[in-house]
């Protein structure tokens, strides 16, 4: 069941929608998603484009499938970013089963509502579990679970089919958030997996072409 935190975040997206302009471009996905500070990076960039994020703090694939009306379908996207699944990498029991399962299900409804709409798969941010940052061990431990570079480049490699399953197409903008051993920059990381805004400038930079054509 979805936490009530998660549930209000759900609630107060159906308020919001009521009075957005349908049509528009729409990022949605779990708390990668949510702390994109979009507003502010396409106003220093000048992108005069109107843009929703409906992103959610710990969101599953399971939680965006089950709130998809309020996160995506209600808006009726013109240009749809996703990014879904980073948590539920986390998790020790098959986890690329229920990921894809509960994705592709998400694509189907998004397309079948949607037909029109610009897919834009995204691929999933790597991490770093190896810099020490001000965290215990314990903590840091229970937030990544069995989540590895290796499990998010695995799972990277499955998304370019799915995408272009649904007539979407997957986009990797990582470029340049990774050190020489491939992981998330010291200097990017919060605690190794969520991204501070300097990060989120890369990630922006490298969106622009797709964002012009959106």
């Amino acid at each position: 069941f979805m936490t009530p935190d998660k549930q209000m975040k759900v609630t107060q997206y159906a308020h919001l929608n009521r009075s957005a302009e349908m049509g528009q471009i729409l990022f949605a996905g779990s708390s990668l998603c949510e702390f994109f500070p979009i507003y502010e990076l396409q106003f220093h960039h000048r992108v005069e484009k109107r843009i929703y994020n409906r992103g959610i703090g710990g969101f599953t694939s399971d939680e965006l499938l089950e709130a998809l009306d309020e996160c995506v379908l209600q808006l009726e996207p013109r240009t749809l970013f996703i990014n879904i699944g980073t948590n539920d990498l986390s998790r020790e029991t098959a986890p690329f089963d229920n990921l894809f399962a509960n994705y592709r299900e998400i694509l189907r409804r998004v397309r079948q509502r949607l037909p029109q709409v610009k897919l834009y798969v995204m691929a999933y941010y790597p991490v770093n579990r190896e810099a020490e940052f001000d965290f215990s061990p314990e903590d840091r431990a229970g937030m990544f679970g069995v989540r590895t570079n290796e499990s998010i480049a695995q799972a990277n490699r499955m998304l370019p089919a799915l995408a272009a399953e649904f007539g979407g197409e997957f986009i990797d903008v990582n470029g340049g958030l990774t050190d020489e051993n491939g992981n998330l920059k010291a200097e990017f990381a919060i605690e190794g997996m969520h991204m501070w805004a300097n990060a989120y400038e890369q990630v922006f930079e490298n969106l622009l072409p797709y964002l012009e054509n959106a």
